[in-house]
């Protein structure tokens, strides 16, 4: 699935925050459901109109047989050389989600962007 950098760097922004207020190494759980919320906030931001969509979108495209929240919490279990930082994470998502980045410049508008998901 492709979408906006803005969306992209939402993620991280919010990651760094969640893991600078927790201070230690976070629960695995409590990671994945943090980093559900940073992708819909960033497709918010990014002006989305059906944002909830988005999760819904990349567990059918990545036909997760769970859904993302328990897909990633697996993937931060076992990835015990994980960095703890929004941009390190992000590498993790993007191969889990099969996210890939768009410059705000390529899309036409969102709208096509909308049509596109």
């Amino acid at each position: 699935m492709k979408l906006p950098e803005q969306v992209r760097d939402t993620i991280i922004l919010s990651l760094d925050e969640y893991l600078e207020t927790i201070n230690d190494q976070p629960d695995a759980t409590e990671l994945a459901e943090q980093t559900v919320q940073a992708i819909q906030n960033g497709a918010e931001e990014a002006g989305f109109e059906d944002f909830e969509e988005v999760i819904l979108q990349i567990e059918d495209e990545m036909e997760l047989e769970e859904s993302l929240a328990e897909t990633l919490e697996y993937e931060f279990q076992k990835a015990d050389d994980l960095e703890l930082s929004g941009e390190d994470l992000i590498g993790l998502i993007d191969r889990v989600c099969g996210l890939e980045w768009e410059d705000e410049d390529d899309f036409e508008d969102i709208e096509a962007l909308e049509d596109e998901i």
